[in-house]
């Protein structure tokens, strides 16, 4: 949505706070990383300018048109209003999009330490022991968040 609706990305930049490193893959924070340029430069359409980018190869282009292929198209009226924010439906999908991510991020950061935590002496596994149940916290924290929107 942020790619086709330069009005979407403002909107998650400012009032959701989202940054490049939100993003979960090296690839994401990429694609981010340029929306956020084009926007900036006033290109007229963030996905025309990411698959115009010389800097971004064949094959991920190709990833971001099947990304774009999958989910669904906002309406062809969309364009007709002149709003600041994105609709109350699509700001849920934005919202739920995040949510997600940030438990994606919660999994990998989890994981990782499940497997530092045998190699180091008892004192920090205790930190970290913490560390894992404050990120399960949250993690069911933002499940219940996702199923109370639907």
């Amino acid at each position: 949505l942020s790619f086709l609706n330069p009005k979407a990305l403002r909107f998650m930049l400012v009032s959701l706070d989202v940054k490049a490193d939100t993003m979960v893959s090296t690839l994401g924070k990429y694609f981010f990383q340029c929306a956020i340029e084009a926007m900036n430069e006033n290109a007229k359409g963030v996905y025309i300018t990411l698959t115009e980018n010389p800097n971004i190869s064949e094959e991920d282009k190709n990833m971001l048109a099947g990304i774009m292929l999958k989910r669904e198209m906002p309406s062809e009226n969309w364009k007709n209003f002149e709003v600041e924010i994105p609709s109350e439906n699509q700001k849920k999908i934005m919202t739920d999009c995040l949510m997600r991510l940030r438990m994606r991020t919660i999994e990998r950061e989890t994981a990782s330490i499940k497997q530092k935590i045998n190699d180091i002496n008892e004192e920090e596994q205790i930190s970290l022991m913490k560390k894992i149940k404050d990120l399960v916290k949250e993690k069911n924290d933002l499940t219940l968040k996702l199923k109370s929107f639907t």
